[in-house]
């Protein structure tokens, strides 16, 4: 996800196909859900996916896009508020 949003690995790959956002946006809600109900990711892995979300937030204005984007990010916040 990250090399496809250009944070790692050179340019962004997928930053203007709305389908490919669309999928990294519901790739991030599944991992946040992990988040939360498994507690499976590192505190890294947790970073990352917040920089994964950070970014789809920054950068998009697709409304599909942004919404799923905000829904991984309140369920990983929501786990931290827990610890």
């Amino acid at each position: 996800m990250e090399r496809v949003l250009g944070i790692k690995g050179g340019e962004a790959i997928g930053k203007f196909n709305r389908n490919v956002l669309i999928a990294i946006a519901t790739a991030a809600i599944n991992f946040s859900i992990l988040v939360h109900k498994e507690n499976l990711l590192s505190p890294s892995d947790r970073q990352r996916l917040l920089n994964i979300t950070g970014i789809l937030l920054r950068e998009q204005s697709d409304s599909e896009v942004l919404y799923r984007a905000l829904v991984a990010l309140g369920t990983v916040l929501s786990t931290a508020k827990a610890k």
